[in-house]
């Protein structure tokens, strides 16, 4: 959650399961300032997958504005299920409606007084995107699975996962999140420094 003047976004929205949805309801409504509006302004999403995108459909309909990438945006418009990995994890992927569709290399939202960045960061999809924030807590890059593993059926590229890695760690964020952890100063280096040395990791197609 980014949040200022009001106004926030949420970065990427779960599996879309109804105990996924009940567990992050109960999480924003706990860390939510008083002054905020009670639905995110964005829903912008790290990439297709349904355990980062699945619950875009909730936040849709309670009035959350949708942004993604394509071609990750055309899988979440469609609930594509061998492109979203909802096949893989036995999960049903609610065709949402795409309300922001980001086609730039680099692009900026607007969040109250923020300025965020989404950067483009393919590989794991070929739609991957990172989210930039910088402020006097210093650089936080949240990358969703940018730095995950590969497989032909969603359009992986291990060459564009590369020129990826390269990014984000020239961009050297002082909080670095995953889909699954938070890195912060010293760990943050120390993960993609044992990221670039392992490479990355293929799926079975």
């Amino acid at each position: 959650m980014i949040f200022d003047s009001g106004e926030w976004i949420l970065v990427d929205s779960g599996s879309g399961t109804d105990s996924s949805i009940a567990m992050l309801s109960q999480a924003i409504a706990q860390v939510l300032p008083r002054n905020a509006k009670l639905t995110p302004k964005l829903v912008v999403n790290t990439h297709g997958h349904v355990n980062n995108a699945g619950g875009d459909w909730w936040f849709h309909k309670i009035g959350s504005i949708i942004a993604a990438r394509p071609p990750d945006s055309r899988w979440i418009e469609a609930g594509d299920p061998e492109k979203t990995a909802s096949s893989d994890y036995g999960l049903v992927f609610h065709p949402t409606p795409v309300g922001l569709e980001i086609g730039r290399e680099e692009a900026s939202l607007e969040v109250g007084s923020l300025t965020v960045g989404v950067i483009h960061t393919p590989g794991h999809t070929p739609g991957s995107q990172s989210i930039l924030l910088d402020d006097e807590d210093g650089r936080l890059l949240a990358i969703g699975d940018a730095l995950g593993s590969l497989s032909r059926k969603w359009g992986s590229s291990e060459e564009e996962w590369w020129e990826s890695y390269s990014k984000i760690k020239d961009l050297n964020p002082d909080i670095l999140c995953t889909s699954l952890t938070c890195y912060i100063g010293g760990a943050a280096k120390e993960f993609l420094e044992k990221v670039g040395r392992e490479g990355p990791s293929r799926v079975e197609d």
